[in-house]
């Protein structure tokens, strides 16, 4: 398996509003799993199922299941989009960066279209890939099975409405994984809490 680290950038409140008390988010991506962080909460996971979220204000930690992801979007106000599904999907070849990749348009009629850029370039990101499905669950479930069924890693993500704007982009890649297992562990001197208390 090739060695890398790929870092994401995304502003998702750009679109949804009240993801912004999260600022930017960045996301590390390694072959064993990734690292998450925001302003506010930070979590990392090596498996398609669990997630540690980690607050580095409080110094705890607690170890979820992956749709604990749609609990923390619900706890700051979060509610899913009313939209349908995607009428259609185009899917286009191209390149991100330096990565081989896929555009895979999902047109949503009279409220726009998004544009999924997935690579294969990276091999399984289980754990990534999971927590995007959460994600668009709690924002969009209806477009979940839609975007179940894309192969690859979702690398850059834009919205086209009244504007064009990108909400997850690619930052830099190494061919490296050093760091890695700093970035999938806990950190230091951080203590387990209950569920309700890691928000405060």
């Amino acid at each position: 398996m090739r060695q890398y680290h790929l870092q994401l950038e995304s502003n998702a409140a750009a679109a949804f509003p009240l993801m912004r008390r999260f600022g930017t988010i960045v996301i590390d991506l390694y072959p064993a799993g990734f690292r998450i962080t925001t302003v506010w909460l930070r979590g990392f996971s090596r498996n398609p199922r669990t997630i540690t979220i980690e607050n580095p204000l409080s110094r705890t930690y607690i170890e979820r299941p992956m749709s604990a992801i749609g609990d923390i979007i619900r706890f700051i106000g979060g509610r899913p989009i009313a939209a349908g599904p995607p009428s259609r999907v185009q899917v286009t070849s191209g390149n991100v960066g330096r990565l081989a990749s896929r555009r895979h348009r999902l047109d949503y009629g009279s409220n726009g279209s998004v544009d999924v850029w997935t690579t294969t370039a990276l091999g399984a990101t289980a754990a990534f890939r999971s927590f995007a499905d959460e994600f668009v669950r709690a924002l969009s479930p209806r477009s979940v099975p839609v975007l179940r069924a894309i192969p690859g890693t979702p690398i850059y993500v834009e919205l086209h409405g009244g504007r064009i704007l990108p909400i997850v982009h690619p930052r830099k890649l190494v061919w490296s994984s050093r760091g890695e297992a700093e970035a999938l562990r806990v950190s230091p001197w951080m203590f387990p809490a209950p569920f309700g208390t890691i928000f405060q």
